[in-house]
Parts: C-alpha cells; structure tokens; sequence
C-alpha cells in the first residue's frame, strides 16, 4: 500500500501543470457553442458511463463534440474512453491539446496522472486547478461540450457552476437515495440560475431475451421531478451487460452496439440537442431560461 507522502507525489505534479501560464491568445472556451453539465449528485449512478454514450451518439448526429472530466479527485474518462495511456500534448505557452478518439475531444486530469494514484488536496485547492484546467485546453470549435460533472454540491461543483455559463442534465437511478441526491444538485443549479434541460434514468429495467421486462429497482422519484419542477425526462435507460462490459474495456467509444441501451441513449441525444435548442431560442429572444419558465409551472 502506497504511503500518504507516496500518493502526495501524483497531486503536486498536477498542481505544477495547473499553475503553469496559459496563453491569453487562446482562451479554451471561447469557440465552445454550448457547455452541458453531466451531473448526478453521488457516484455509482452511471453517470460518466452516460457522458461518454452521450458524446458518441451526438457525434454520429455530425456535432462536433467535446468532453470534459471535470473530476478532478477520481477521473474515469480514461478508463472509459480506452485512452489510460494516452498523454497530453503542452503546446503554444504551454496550452494543452485534447486528445481526439473517434472524432471526439476528450481531456482528463487522468491523463496527467496514474489511475492507480490517490489525488489528495484540499477542495479550494482543487477547484482553483479545475478552473485552470478547463482554460487550459485548446477546444477549437465545438457544438457541445460536455462535462463530466463532480458529484455532490461542494466547492468543485460550486465553483463550476458559479464560472461557466452552461446547461445542466442530471443522471440518477430509480433508488430513492439517488433521487434525493441528484435533486440536491438540481436546486444547487437552479439557485444559481443555470437551467437543467433534463434527466436521464439509468439501471431503469432489466429486459429478457423474450421481452419480459423487470423493474428491479422500482420507480420512483424522477416522475415527481417532471411534477414538481417541470424537468422532462430524456430517456429510461435499462441494465445492459454489454455496456457494462464495454465500459471495462475501454470501448465505450466505439462503433454503437444494437440493444434497447444504445437506442435509449440515441434518443436521449436527439432530445437533449432539442432542448438545447429551445434554450439558446429563448435566451436570444432576452426571455428567461427555460428553467425558469418550468420552474414557474403549477
């Protein structure tokens, strides 16, 4: 087991990268359309599972796609995305370039740092490297970028949300204790006056091979989210040991498999460049954001 002092070493080598000079002539978000926040509350609710198929299906949709692991503490991007071993190129006064995979920009603290390291900071600290970082990266243009969202409402969460201008999508499952979570979130973004265009619930249902579906978890929470604050849902997405199995290996990225998965997560895509859509309409017409609008229903 690595000593405390062992695993400090991974976290000081990503402060020294973070607090290198940027290049002011290449602000990273500058050419970015659309930011969209991938945000679940806790962990353990696929969400950076969901980010990643999210990204390849609005990137077979002809978007040019962006993402963004924003969790700076426990990245998985790398894992995901099979890129663990993948560095980044310091270019220019020392910008970084993402790395492309399948036509999609991805950058990670993962990919400055071993997986198998320990990142041990202070939150403040780590907020300030995360605003760094995402400045850091030469994005070019994009349609979207999406991030990765941290879990939880604290200094990281907080701090991204209060600089970026951006969109929200919450992840949850049909547990209770997610629901709550992720509605701790929704609140945290519409305190903030950051709309949430939608909900994705994952680990929906189990579906066998001749169509009988289970609900193994239940369901409950997300419908009273559409209820009570007018949140639509993007997509139902089932147990799939296949999307489990390409999530290990690295190959989410890939080519889509057939399965009720993928569909529900095409779907969610489709639904999610609506919303969006309708959002970036209103904002131009000086109305409010469409979470407010929703917000304001009975």
């Amino acid at each position: 087991m690595q000593s405390t002092k062992d695993q400090a070493v991974g976290a000081q080598e990503m402060k020294k990268f973070f607090t290198r000079n940027l290049a002011p002539e290449e602000p990273g978000l500058m050419r970015v359309g659309q930011i969209v926040a991938v945000a679940s509350g806790k962990g353990g609710v696929a969400k950076s599972v969901s980010t990643v198929l999210l990204a390849r299906h609005l990137a077979d949709e002809g978007y040019r796609i962006g993402v963004m692991d924003a969790d700076i503490l426990g990245p998985s991007l790398p894992l995901l995305a099979g890129i663990e071993h993948q560095g980044l190129e310091v270019v220019g006064e020392e910008s970084v370039m993402p790395h492309i995979c399948c036509g999609i920009k991805l950058a990670s603290p993962g990919m400055i740092q071993s997986s198998s390291e320990a990142t041990i900071m202070r939150g403040p600290v780590a907020s300030r490297m995360i605003s760094q970082w995402l400045q850091a990266v030469v994005w070019g243009e994009l349609d979207y970028l999406l991030i990765d969202y941290p879990p939880g409402t604290g200094d990281i969460p907080l701090t991204l949300a209060q600089e970026l201008d951006m969109a929200a999508l919450l992840v949850t499952t049909p547990h209770g204790l997610a629901h709550r979570e992720a509605e701790k979130t929704l609140q945290m973004f519409h305190s903030l006056h950051l709309p949430v265009v939608g909900w994705i619930e994952t680990m929906s249902y189990f579906e066998t091979p001749e169509g009988k579906r289970y609900e193994i978890f239940g369901r409950r929470g997300g419908v009273l989210w559409q209820q009570s604050y007018g949140v639509p849902q993007l997509a139902s997405i089932p147990l799939d040991g296949e999307l489990s199995m390409r999530a290990e290996e690295g190959r989410l990225l890939h080519s889509p498999w057939p399965s009720a998965a993928c569909r529900a997560y095409k779907k969610a895509a489709q639904k999610l460049t609506e919303e969006l859509s309708q959002l970036q309409r209103l904002e131009g017409q000086g109305g409010l954001s469409s979470f407010s609008l929703t917000w304001s229903k009975t």
